[in-house]
């Protein structure tokens, strides 16, 4: 599989910054917000990921005074991961740099993987809005480099999208519509298959085109995104 990250929304240009932390980082113990209404996507009917599918995926830990939130981003350069920008939010309000902790280099999550680091700066499209779910996407600068070589960094795929696509998602979120499911160990993986214009514009007539801020999917063979792991890369 190609290593090209289609995003849904305008990016940010932004350059790498190294800027080192003194602290050393403790592991944080993952504890879900079970309430939160936040849009995140869980892998459905998915299997597991190898680490050579998906070497730039990292996964974004948030510590939300007690609970927690769980996302998924993509690697583009040493300490420059893409996300959603509502992965950057609790609700209406910014989630504190301090309370963010990436992992990288594994397809383990968090837990179950030393390779950690903290985040410098959090930047949300400039034009997102918690309310709505346009430009949803943000970026988090790193305190360091990681260690993912730049061979594996993602690359941004610009070109007009074509429906013979072979697509998948990746992520880390819970597997099944269960309220009571927890999130995956491993990262997970799910072939998605594009749809055609006049299909997504019968169920959603402001459809224009996968080419815009929202790819459209088919849902076959029960496979899908869902609810629970967001951020996360859309590949081809």
């Amino acid at each position: 599989m190609s290593k090209f990250l289609q995003l849904l929304f305008t990016l940010l240009s932004l350059m790498a910054i190294d800027v080192k932390a003194d602290e050393s980082i403790a592991q944080p113990p993952i504890s879900e917000n079970k309430n939160s209404a936040r849009p995140d996507f869980r892998i459905i009917n998915g299997v597991e990921a190898s680490y050579s599918q998906f070497p730039f995926t990292v996964f974004i830990y948030s510590d939300l005074a007690g609970s927690g939130a769980v996302c998924g981003g993509t690697l583009i350069a040493p300490n420059v991961v893409i996300t959603a920008a509502h992965c950057l939010y609790d609700g209406a309000l910014p989630i504190s740099k301090y309370n963010m902790y990436v992992s990288a280099g594994s397809v383990y999550n968090i837990e179950n993987n030393n390779d950690m680091y903290f985040v410098s700066r959090s930047i949300p499209h400039p034009s997102y809005s918690p309310r709505t779910a346009a430009n949803d996407i943000g970026i988090l600068i790193l305190s360091d480099s990681t260690t993912v070589s730049p061979s594996d960094f993602a690359k941004i795929y610009d070109l007009p999208i074509s429906n013979d696509f072979t697509t998948a998602a990746a992520g880390w979120g819970k597997t099944s519509n269960d309220v009571n499911d927890t999130i995956s160990d491993v990262l997970m993986t799910v072939p998605l298959v594009l749809s055609s214009s006049s299909n997504c514009k019968k169920l959603n007539p402001r459809y224009t085109n996968n080419d815009g801020m929202v790819i459209c999917t088919e849902n076959k063979n029960s496979q899908d995104t869902c609810y629970g792991d967001s951020g996360g890369p859309f590949v081809y």
